[in-house]
């Protein structure tokens, strides 16, 4: 008896478990409605939530008690719509809808199409979004890390990430699954900080004196490539020693073989720089020409391109060139560098924070940022120490 008593004791237990994971697998319309339940004197609304039955509420008059039901099944509809949004979608099927209504500018919009073409899709294109989990993008950033630096996979995973995140304000995922992956840390090598010679070594090598000046400028201001490329002789007054990167106008862009002249990236890069006095003896005799066209263009006179200059200019005057008897100045120094050279110069001289940051084209972190306005008392102390730093060189045009 006692072994029969068992026996029937597991068999109604194995019973139950059954019964419970067919329910939890199935959803009946009975457990996403709620219903009237008419009593003697009243009217009880009740609903039904995993094999139970609730009272939500009794009324004294049936059109209460339907304006109540209809409300609570209403609240039930979005519940169930929350926590169980259906399958969801092919990575490459939702990137279809989310990419045209992604508003970026028109470089970014063709770098994301880029890492989508050449490193998100061929990995997760083809699975749905719940199977992405944080363990197969840990695994997918150490494949990039092997061919990527590490701020180009940085970017990838910014990327994803976004694709992810809207996924999930559209309720097409339960929740993000990168939210707590964090890449290792690594090592950061420091920015590579050039000397006033080594700067007027650079210029020298430029193949016309435009692109010379350009280079000095680049180092004594702190512009980007694309603000150089774009400043014109109507954004510039020799006379009170300044120019203006354009708010309309004052960056070149370069996207898929086309360029022009757009917005800065940063709404804050719009601003005026003051220039030193051995900036303004090389600009004068560039600034003759027409009003709004560049004053760094390339050396058949047009725009510049940025590979183009990268390549066939920049690269020799860095790395060196046997051929012209260059030995290496600064191996692997990019353009760009030469504007955390300029910071760096700001920092030896003990340029106070707002100028930088203003004359960077950052913003500060307080109310500074708008309210203050360079004046030339405040820079003077910086137009003072680039002076000195181009003499002590013994520079000259």
């Amino acid at each position: 008896m006692p072994a029969t008593r068992d026996r029937a004791m597991v068999s109604s237990k194995n019973d139950t478990y059954c019964r419970f994971q067919a329910h939890s697998q199935t959803s009946t319309a009975e457990d996403l409605m709620a219903w009237n339940e008419p009593l003697k004197t009243s009217v009880r609304v009740r609903y039904r939530h995993n094999d139970v039955t609730y009272t939500d509420s009794t009324f004294t008059d049936s059109r209460t008690a339907d304006e109540r039901r209809e409300i609570l099944e209403a609240s039930i509809r979005r519940r169930t719509a929350l926590h169980d949004p259906g399958p969801a979608p092919l990575l490459r099927d939702w990137v279809k809808v989310w990419k045209p209504k992604h508003n970026v500018g028109p470089a970014t919009s063709a770098r994301d199409a880029s890492l989508l073409r050449n490193h998100i899709l061929p990995r997760f294109g083809r699975l749905r979004m719940s199977a992405i989990d944080m363990l197969a993008v840990e695994a997918f950033a150490g494949d990039l890390r092997q061919k990527l630096a590490r701020s180009s996979v940085d970017t990838v995973l910014s990327l994803l990430r976004k694709i992810i995140r809207d996924a999930v304000t559209m309720r097409l995922l339960l929740y993000d699954p990168l939210t707590r992956m964090r890449l290792p840390q690594e090592v950061r090598e420091e920015f590579p900080v050039l000397t006033q010679d080594q700067v007027w070594q650079l210029a020298n090598r430029m193949p016309t004196q435009r692109l010379k000046v350009m280079v000095v400028t680049g180092a004594a201001t702190g512009m980007r490539f694309g603000e150089l490329a774009a400043v014109a002789p109507a954004a510039t007054d020799l006379r009170n020693g300044r120019t203006r990167v354009d708010p309309k106008a004052g960056a070149l862009h370069e996207v898929g073989g086309v360029r022009w002249l757009g917005e800065p990236k940063p709404p804050s890069g719009a601003r005026t720089i003051h220039l030193p006095p051995y900036l303004l003896d090389a600009w004068a005799p560039l600034c003759t020409g027409p009003a709004h066209k560049p004053i760094f263009r390339a050396v058949g006179g047009g725009l510049l391109w940025r590979t183009t200059f990268a390549a066939r200019v920049w690269r020799p005057a860095c790395d060196g060139d046997p051929t012209r008897g260059w030995e290496p100045i600064s191996p692997g120094l990019q353009f760009k560098n030469l504007r955390s050279t300029h910071r760096t110069w700001m920092d030896e001289d003990e340029i106070s924070e707002v100028v930088m940051a203003k004359r960077m084209g950052h913003k500060l972190r307080d109310v500074r940022d708008n309210y203050t306005t360079l004046t030339d008392r405040m820079v003077a102390p910086l137009i003072t120490a680039l002076q000195h730093r181009w003499e002590i060189a013994g520079a000259a045009w």
